[in-house]
């Protein structure tokens, strides 16, 4: 196996990682002062003109940019059926402080729009990354695509129809002219299967708590549906390698999607693709599904959120 197995707060992964030299200095109390006073961001911008609210997006760290500067492009999480572009505002500024700038689309949510619409609309920001470039100097040779929870798997289904003609026709999309440098997930979804056995065919919960409530409320109009199922699978579409080099985040104490995460990992494991996973213990902070995202200034969050960054630097051409 060529994985990198990174466990968080141990003299190993110091030994293992690049310190950032900016946000591996904060302390908890720095980091909220940082989040509470970060002003360096344009908001509402339309990725589609159309007037709709979920085709805006808000861009972090363009203040006195004047080269070329990486870029993150950051999609939220919310099961697929929330969250919005200011979800991950915290993550967004921590990235931003760190010399990223960095892109949050929003887009359309389920079940008032389907996987397929989310998905163009994704594909949609992505070539106004594209687009934009000379106007908010986007290094093209330097995109990171980052995501957590449900829009950890829109990153993952992203490479996979960068890298897949027969999922580019059927979800109706374009690829834009670049290449992502690193995918970065967080507590990533992975096989929608399994959602779709929290449900039963008439969409009712077969199991209590959010993912159920999850499941239930993406329907079964999506997740009975073979079709799109099998091409929500893409697994059955690509070769694994085309992951190498990705980044997975994860917390052995996630409740939410701790087994579909192991099951990609183990996916690129047995297939011999080379990634990192950073795995974080709890060390007393009480680590939840995406902590790094939702609680920032936890202690195992800032070296999970250091160890991102310092990965991502490492890979600027």
């Amino acid at each position: 196996m060529k994985h990198t197995h990174i466990l968080t707060m141990t003299a190993a992964i110091l030994s293992l990682t690049i310190t950032s030299p900016v946000y591996a200095e904060n302390t908890d109390t720095t980091i909220q002062n940082l989040l509470d006073s970060y002003t360096d961001i344009i908001s509402d911008i339309p990725y589609i003109d159309d007037g709709n609210e979920n085709h805006m997006l808000d861009l972090y760290g363009t203040s006195n940019i004047s080269e070329n500067t990486p870029v993150v492009v950051e999609v939220h999480g919310g099961g697929f059926i929330g969250g919005n572009k200011t979800t991950n505002k915290e993550h967004s500024i921590i990235l931003a402080n760190n010399g990223f700038e960095v892109v949050t689309p929003d887009y359309v949510k389920l079940p008032d729009n389907s996987f397929v619409d989310a998905v163009q609309d994704l594909f949609a920001a992505y070539q106004w990354v594209a687009d934009q470039a000379d106007t908010y100097h986007f290094d093209l040779n330097n995109i990171f695509l980052d995501g957590d929870s449900a829009g950890g798997y829109y990153v993952l289904l992203t490479q996979a129809i960068w890298n897949s003609p027969e999922l580019q026709e059927y979800f109706g999309v374009t690829v834009p002219n670049y290449n992502f440098s690193a995918i970065i997930t967080s507590a990533p979804e992975y096989n929608l299967y399994d959602t779709q056995k929290l449900i039963d065919k008439d969409g009712n919960a077969v199991v209590k708590g959010p993912a159920g409530y999850t499941a239930s409320s993406i329907g079964a109009k999506y997740l009975y549906d073979d079709d799109l199922m099998k091409h929500l699978y893409f697994a059955n579409y690509v070769d694994p390698s085309i992951f190498e080099g990705c980044y997975v985040c994860s917390t052995p104490s996630d409740t939410m999607t701790r087994e579909s995460t192991l099951e990609f990992t183990n996916w690129l494991d047995e297939a011999d693709v080379s990634f990192t996973f950073a795995d974080y213990e709890n060390q007393g902070s009480g680590l939840m599904h995406v902590f790094n995202i939702g609680h920032p200034t936890f202690p195992e969050s800032v070296q999970a959120n250091n160890d991102m960054i310092a990965y991502m630097q490492s890979l600027i051409k």
